[in-house]
């Protein structure tokens, strides 16, 4: 029987219309070999002998409360009966502005955010059950004693919206349930994943200082990512990105909604003689036959019929009642979409070209579920090959549409088993600052309640928030950010140390909190740092006996920094008295913007420490 692995890492992609989910194993990988995510490919109610990735989808039966099925287990549309509902497409409808516009648009849609919800729980709950199944017994996972991590890609469009962060999170989690050896993380954007995936796909086919442009272009959206080649070191490549992410709505679903309308047109003039079947339209843009044609369209294999025809269901079959769509209207459709992601794509080269002083992207790489359509790979490489760029795209169809499940897997397994993540900058999702006590000024503290220091008389104002890190800004992996700190400490107390407490706001920069009782800002994890026995000896750097007069107490006077390290989707902290260290310093993790307010462990010089949980 195998041993079980110690950890493995999941990395889940939950995609408009389908969703990918990679795994792999820091045990599987040897020395200096290259990392490998495999994906689940048998699913639940899938014919196929393989699928790289299960239908976003959750059916419902009427008056029942739990799901009828789940993915490929759902009914195909057509055979949807009355008495079943069958939930798709569903993915953007957390946002509830979102929601609400599409509840004006169709009369007969009027769902609730709660349902959205609902349909999200349910569909990641039966995702989940059956990723801790297959973990079980193809990795052969003890939950008692393998650490397993699972990964969530970030929808693209929602990187910049707090609350539908949250929410995602909060609902990820409710189904993913994190616990004892398993941890659940929103990661990287969508975007930033795919690129990592493709950059290490395509085998080095660039040298480092060479500028990439990456496309994942998918199901609702298309994101675009620009980065350059840090380093090449064996099997480990650096990203660094060139701009944040980008994304337009723009992907083969708005192609389905193009068909969807035509075969409306068509319907509307058999109505006069026919009762069409209610949502006849939907059923024909969703079912296999059309969404075949899609796909194989421009491919070697594609039927290049000029006319398609398509029988609509409940009705008789004639030419007379059988929607057609000519290849050039099917042609015309992609096109459509190949226009906005021309646009959006030129628009990000010119505000490249402009902040970068004239930089030349060498290499476009082409991924995602749209990009491993064989038209649109023909369209990209005639536009930008002839701009001298490099267009690479995977001609096996099975691999773009996973690239982002993979991407997540292969940059947290790259930092795990050779110390450096493939992109080696993150983007902060929310300021963190430090407590210190501030010099009391009457005409600037009116409304501060001041405290007189027991060591220098002096007068301070407490909580008074020094923000280190700002919401918005890029931090670079293994470069700590440094804030200087004065503490003033009895000779008693300095083998029980103090305290600094990190404390975390999600307000606009400009709009920050000065002090801890204002805005948002609220305290996410403190540090627990003393100076050792002894250390009140004269001359340690960094320390300085002081004392009020003549004959006043003598006090330490404490110099010292805090340096912030970025992680797997975590910060850092870590204090260090200036000059030689001395004594015991402490490092506690704190979540970018899901911090509940629990302390990770905290490690110096391999001994392992537990930090206090705040009060």
């Amino acid at each position: 029987m195998a041993l079980p692995p110690d950890q493995v890492v999941v990395g889940v992609d939950l995609g408009m219309t389908y969703t990918g989910v990679a795994i792999c194993s820091p045990d599987s990988i040897e020395h200096d070999s290259r990392i490998v995510p495999s994906v689940i490919q048998q699913w639940p109610g899938c014919s196929d002998s393989v699928a790289s990735k299960v239908p976003t989808l959750v059916a419902y039966r009427a008056g029942a409360f739990s799901i009828h099925s789940w993915g490929f287990e759902c009914p195909p549309i057509e055979e949807v009966g009355l008495a079943m509902s069958v939930k798709g497409l569903f993915k953007f409808l957390l946002d509830e502005n979102r929601l609400e516009h599409m509840n004006q648009l169709n009369p007969l849609y009027q769902e609730k955010i709660a349902n959205v919800k609902g349909w999200f729980k349910d569909f990641l709950t039966a995702l989940h059950d059956y990723i801790a199944a297959y973990l079980e017994d193809v990795w052969h996972v003890d939950w008692n004693s393998t650490k397993v991590e699972y990964i969530f890609s970030l929808p693209t469009l929602w990187k910049d919206d707090d609350t539908l962060i949250q929410s995602f999170d909060a609902v990820v989690k409710l189904a993913f349930k994190p616990g004892e050896n398993r941890s659940v993380a929103i990661g990287m954007t969508e975007g930033e994943a795919c690129a990592i995936y493709t950059a290490k796909r395509i085998d080095h086919k660039y040298e480092k200082g060479d500028s990439l442009i990456v496309c994942d272009a998918g199901g609702g959206t298309t994101d675009i990512c620009a980065l350059k080649v840090e380093n090449i070191d064996g099997e480990t490549v650096e990203l660094v990105k060139l701009d944040e992410p980008q994304v337009a709505e723009a992907g083969s679903v708005q192609i389905d909604q193009a068909f969807e309308e035509k075969v409306g047109e068509q319907l509307g003039a058999l109505e006069q003689q026919h009762a069409i079947p209610k949502y006849a339209a939907h059923f024909l843009a969703k079912g296999r036959e059309f969404q075949d044609i899609k796909t194989s369209f421009g491919g070697p294999n594609a039927n290049v019929q000029s006319i398609y025809y398509f029988r609509v269901p409940g009705l008789p079959d004639s030419s007379a009642t059988r929607i057609h769509l000519t290849r050039d209207e099917l042609k015309a459709m992609f096109d459509e979409e190949m226009g906005k992601i021309f646009e959006f794509i030129d628009l990000e080269l010119e505000e490249l070209e402009r902040n970068g002083l004239g930089l030349t992207v060498s290499h476009f790489i082409l991924s995602g579920g749209l990009g491993s359509s064989a038209y649109v790979q023909r369209e990209i490489k005639a536009r930008y090959e002839q701009r001298g760029m490099t267009v690479l795209a995977d001609t096996d169809p099975q691999e773009p549409p996973v690239a982002v499940c993979k991407g997540l897997v292969l940059d947290r397994m790259q930092r795990i088993c050779y110390g450096t993540s493939v992109l080696r900058t993150r983007c902060c999702r929310a300021s963190y600052g430090i407590l210190q006590d501030e010099k009391y000024k009457k005409d600037k503290h009116e409304e501060q309640t001041p405290f007189k220091c027991p060591f220098n008389g002096k007068s301070y104002v407490p909580n008074r928030i020094y923000w280190i890190i700002s919401k918005g800004k890029t931090i670079n992996e293994d470069t700590p950010i440094k804030h200087k700190i004065r503490r003033r400490i009895g000779l008693e107390d300095s083998s029980n140390g103090w305290e600094d407490i990190v404390v975390i706001s999600k307000f606009h920069p400009d709009c920050l909190p000065q002090y801890l009782d204002q805005g948002d800002s609220r305290p996410v994890c403190r540090l627990l740092s003393n100076l050792g026995q002894g250390s009140q000896a004269p001359g340690p750097p960094g320390v300085t006996t002081k004392r009020k007069s003549l004959i006043g107490k003598k006090y330490l006077q404490v110099d010292y920094e805090l340096l912030v390290y970025f992680e797997q989707e975590s910060l850092r902290f870590e204090v260090r008295v200036i000059g030689e260290e001395q004594g015991e310093s402490k490092t506690v993790k704190a979540e970018w913007i899901f911090e509940d307010g629990q302390l990770a462990h905290g490690t110096r010089e391999g001994q392992l420490q537990k930090s206090l949980p705040i009060a």
